[in-house]
């Protein structure tokens, strides 16, 4: 998880119970406990909260997010903001290409990220064929909970990618991630790691790369417009997804300076892109690796180390 520590007070919500919490960092008092306004299941957990700054007219507070709607609270008394309703602002995505309803919209498993006065969010469920709930990175305004954009990370038809999930490609619903997103607010950038495609250990009616999974994207956090993919597994059959949150940084690289990317990976790499390509800035290569003996399964012939 990823407390939050905002004008001397350190924000957390609780395992299983779903709760919001506020403490006093130095000596670790609680100050405020707040329960969910909704009947939080097991496994609904928060990894973590989010701050939104407020714009002025609306005040600030800690944003929760509890299946796809949101809520707002108090910083220093951990109530309902009044300005949001009582029942949350909904801001699921439905997917219009089947009829606008699909499983309720997203629920967001990844931490919610705030840029000016959207919030981002993605769902770890949508990489199915349809009915499965869409899960793209999208952006709603807090003021209204409208939605403003959607960051597809399948590529469609025509793209670089586009046909590597084999004829379905255009049936599955969209690629999300359950990790932690990363935002340069520099740049207007949000780097998002994504999910495996589903199911996890079998690939047999995905043929391909699978583009868009297991990778690191880079999106416009104003347009949703995607900058760049890099794939850190092709064809994910061991659950090896990405959910590190992407490190923006400065470094100097051959006495220039220049901003990357360092995304951690369970294949217990550290990939290092150049923040404006996505392409990695030290050798790299395709190295043939031990094939699937399963009837059907296509094992991709490399992978990236």
């Amino acid at each position: 998880t990823r407390p939050l520590l905002i004008d001397g007070l350190l924000y957390c919500a609780e395992s299983q119970s779903g709760d919001l919490i506020a403490l006093e960092p130095a000596t670790g008092p609680l100050v405020w406990r707040a329960k969910p306004p909704v009947t939080v299941g097991a496994g609904i957990n928060r990894r973590a909260l989010a701050y939104w700054a407020g714009d002025g007219t609306m005040k600030p507070r800690i944003v929760a997010i509890w299946g796809h709607v949101m809520y707002g609270f108090d910083l220093k008394s951990g109530q309902l903001s009044s300005d949001w309703p009582a029942t949350g602002l909904d801001i699921g995505l439905l997917n219009p290409a089947q009829g606008g309803n699909i499983g309720g919209g997203v629920q967001a498993n990844a931490p919610p990220m705030i840029y000016k006065n959207m919030i981002l969010t993605m769902g770890a469920t949508g990489f199915l064929p349809p009915p499965a709930q869409p899960a793209d990175p999208h952006a709603n305004d807090l003021r209204t909970g409208k939605l403003l954009w959607t960051a597809r990370i399948i590529p469609g038809k025509g793209e670089p990618g586009g046909d590597s999930w084999g004829p379905e490609t255009q049936s599955v619903v969209s690629m999300g991630g359950w990790g932690h997103m990363a935002l340069d607010e520099a740049t207007g950038t949000v780097y998002v790691p994504t999910d495996s495609p589903s199911p996890d250990y079998v690939g047999i009616w995905r043929p391909g790369d699978n583009a868009g999974s297991t990778s690191t994207v880079a999106i416009d956090a104003a347009t949703g417009k995607i900058k760049w993919r890099f794939q850190e597994q092709h064809h994910g059959i061991f659950d090896l997804d990405t959910n590190a949150a992407p490190a923006p940084v400065e470094i100097t690289s051959k006495g220039k300076r220049m901003k990357v990317v360092v995304q951690p990976t369970k294949q217990s790499m550290i990939w290092i892109l150049d923040a404006q390509t996505g392409k990695p800035i030290h050798p790299w290569e395709e190295r043939p690796v031990a094939q699937s003996q399963i009837p059907g399964e296509k094992s991709s012939p490399t992978q990236p180390f």
